[in-house]
């Protein structure tokens, strides 16, 4: 979340990333915003028009700095992609290929189960003969497993943190 994450909608950084915040910027580029009010114990959502309308300038400078995807936690969307991609790469049946998948699985299945469950189906093709692919496919779903692409990931990390006098344990 430090170097993807928005400080505002979707991610809320400046919150520590533990509560969502209103879109103002989509509620600068809609001219609403939408009010949570409780009627007879019933939640009801109201919009409510902005007195203060957005300049073209302003809605330009908006739809340039928009995220894409417009999810919370788009970051990790964009890892696992970015990590399904580098898997193409990898032979299959190889430790590692299912160490890649099934950490890119574990960062998507929360925000988008579809992707996650396309991730799940290209392990259990391509790695069904390794130690996580067997574990994933008798569990039907991504597995709290490290491998070697993960071991190797996370000594680099640590060595980085050693190496620039970082306390990891923060």
């Amino acid at each position: 979340m430090e170097l993807m994450g928005t400080e505002g909608a979707p991610d809320g950084f400046s919150l520590g990333g533990d509560f969502e915040l209103p879109d103002l910027a989509k509620q600068r580029q809609t001219g609403v915003y939408q009010v949570t009010q409780f009627q007879n114990d019933q939640e009801k959502t109201v919009n409510v028009p902005i007195v203060l309308k957005a300049s073209k300038a302003e809605l330009s400078r908006l739809a340039k700095s928009r995220i894409i995807p417009d999810l919370r936690f788009h970051y990790r969307v964009i890892a696992g992609a970015l990590a399904v991609r580098a898997a193409d790469l990898l032979e299959d049946n190889t430790e590692e290929l299912a160490d890649v998948l099934n950490t890119a699985g574990l960062w998507v299945k929360d925000r988008d189960e579809r992707v996650g469950n396309r991730y799940y189906q290209i392990l259990e093709k391509r790695a069904v003969k390794t130690k996580i692919g067997g574990l994933a496919i008798a569990k039907h779903w991504f597995v709290n497993e490290t491998g070697p692409w993960t071991e190797e990931q996370q000594a680099a990390y640590k060595k980085l943190h050693q190496d620039l006098g970082i306390d990891s344990a923060q």
